[in-house]
């Protein structure tokens, strides 16, 4: 039973590669003209345009995720599993996860950062007073600010879902792991202690 689990979980885990590598290479191919999105796929483009080079790093992190999730139920699948071999697959898969919320506050930054810059920064108090309000809440918005949100938005939803996702999957099985390790640990420290305890008398007994 838990072997079909852990082809499962691989399965899942490599469709999930295969699909961010193939809609990684179509914008790729769409950002060079090579191919054209029909009108269906319109909205979905705009998203990924709004993206901008967090696209690049988020891709790159799903596959890191997905590289530490697939090593982490090939390790546990082990009759053997070496704790410190699963500890650091572990670490891996929620490193990624944070760099998601990294990835997404970082761009959310830049975003602003442009927005304010192109909005603002060649502009007089005539020529903004000349704009107007919505003037320059256009400009905010063409200059970066729909990327600022965007990003947030992703970065922290695949942080959370891909989160949530690890724990329903390994959560159980890595507790029990901890737990056994930390009572092996514990038993090592009592008999330690004992035998100390039995040196200590032997010398008072002398």
């Amino acid at each position: 039973m838990a072997k079909n689990n852990n082809k499962i979980i691989t399965y899942m885990i490599t469709g999930l590669v295969i699909t961010v590598v193939y809609i990684f290479i179509l914008y790729l191919l769409n950002l060079f003209g090579i191919i054209i999105f029909v009108n269906r796929f319109s909205i979905f483009q705009e998203y990924i345009a709004e993206l901008g080079g967090s696209i690049y790093f988020f891709s790159g992190n799903i596959i890191l995720y997905a590289v530490a999730c697939l090593m982490l139920s090939q390790t546990l699948s082990r009759k053997s599993a070496d704790y410190h071999e699963i500890n650091f697959w572990n670490t891996a898969a929620n490193l990624s996860v944070s760099l998601f919320f990294g990835i997404g506050v970082l761009y959310t930054a830049v975003g602003m950062q442009r927005a304010f810059h192109l909005a603002l920064g060649n502009i007089n108090q005539d020529m903004a007073t000349s704009m107007g309000p919505w003037g320059v809440l256009e400009r905010l918005v063409n200059g970066g600010l729909l990327m600022a949100l965007i990003t947030t938005i992703v970065g922290g939803a695949l942080g959370y879902t891909l989160r949530l996702v690890k724990f329903m999957v390994f959560g159980k099985k890595l507790i029990i792991i901890k737990n056994e390790h930390d009572n092996l640990n514990s038993l090592r420290i009592i008999e330690q202690l004992s035998v100390i305890e039995n040196i200590i008398s032997k010398k008072k007994q002398d």
